[in-house]
């Protein structure tokens, strides 16, 4: 694995991990699955369709 790192330019951990994040491997299912989590990150929108409005019509209103 570390000569695959080398080869690469990663450290060996990150080829380790890429290598079992998807048994047996599949390029295209690591990225599905990597995609699916990066969606799953970060900070959740409380925005409902009534605050949306009333942001809207205190805009209005400005």
């Amino acid at each position: 694995m570390q000569l695959i790192a080398d080869t690469l330019g990663f450290a060996k951990s990150t080829i380790h991990y890429e290598l079992h994040r998807v048994q047996p491997y599949n390029a295209q299912l690591a990225q599905k699955d990597t995609d699916r989590k990066r969606g799953q990150c970060g900070r959740k929108s409380t925005l409902t369709p009534d605050k949306k409005r009333l942001i809207e019509n205190h805009l209005r209103l400005t």
